[in-house]
């Protein structure tokens, strides 16, 4: 974590990164400060948005994620992709500190009830699935079977962990799967991302979300429509 030039927060910045720092967070009640994390590839942003006594807190977590794992030896018994043993008892400690840290009194106040706020890319393949097709021939009549494959079904495990976890601590969720040819509004929703989203940038300002999508090459995807108020969200 850095405090940047402008005086915000930066969680997982460069620095981080080559020191090997991961599962960064940052926490703050000013309402002139920004928290925010750059490069949301394969991780996952997760912010945490409380109000209490005239003041509004936010918390910003950028959950390490890497996907290359030994795809084998990281599925149940019926064949679905999970993450590893090790990996959950590791993300699940970072979580645990960031939401106590969070909730910590300030002046007072206990901030017990956050709301959530994920920001991601399905990046990874999770599942290629066949079926078979009948087609009949336009001249003849003759009917065909074919068997096609479909393999565009791809997911974020780390996503679908941290969802789970914050079901169990009862807080309610936003996600953002963004297609980028979208209103902010359908932004945060569940579906599946364009192709040409290679990353994501995520920031909380003190009344707005702004969640920047880029392709492979660093261009912004959605400059005309990057930010919302939380009014507009209704956290």
């Amino acid at each position: 974590m850095r405090i940047d030039e402008n005086g915000n927060i930066e969680v997982e910045c460069n620095e981080d990164y080559e020191k090997g720092i991961i599962n960064d967070y940052g926490i703050t009640s000013d309402p002139s400060q920004i928290v925010y994390t750059k490069d949301l590839i394969h991780c996952v942003g997760l912010g945490l948005v409380a109000d209490g006594n005239n003041i509004r807190k936010r918390g910003l977590m950028h959950v390490h994620h890497n996907p290359k794992f030994n795809q084998k030896s990281a599925r149940d018994f019926i064949g679905n992709m999970i993450l590893p043993e090790r990996k959950v008892i590791e993300t699940n400690s970072a979580l645990e500190s960031f939401l106590r840290d969070f909730q910590k009194s300030e002046n007072g106040v206990l901030f017990s009830k956050p709301s959530a706020i994920m920001v991601y890319v399905r990046s990874l393949l999770i599942d290629r699935t066949k079926e078979k097709i009948i087609l009949r021939d336009d001249i003849t009549g003759k009917l065909n079977e074919r068997e096609i494959e479909d393999i565009n079904q791809y997911g974020n495990l780390m996503a679908d962990y941290i969802k789970k976890w914050l079901e169990t601590k009862n807080i309610s969720l936003y996600a953002s799967d963004a297609r980028t040819n979208k209103k902010m509004h359908d932004i945060l929703n569940m579906r599946e991302d364009p192709k040409e989203t290679f990353s994501k940038q995520f920031a909380l300002k003190h009344d707005k979300i702004a969640i920047g999508m880029y392709n492979k090459s660093g261009i912004m995807l959605n400059r005309k429509d990057y930010e919302a108020a939380f009014l507009e969200l209704n956290i």
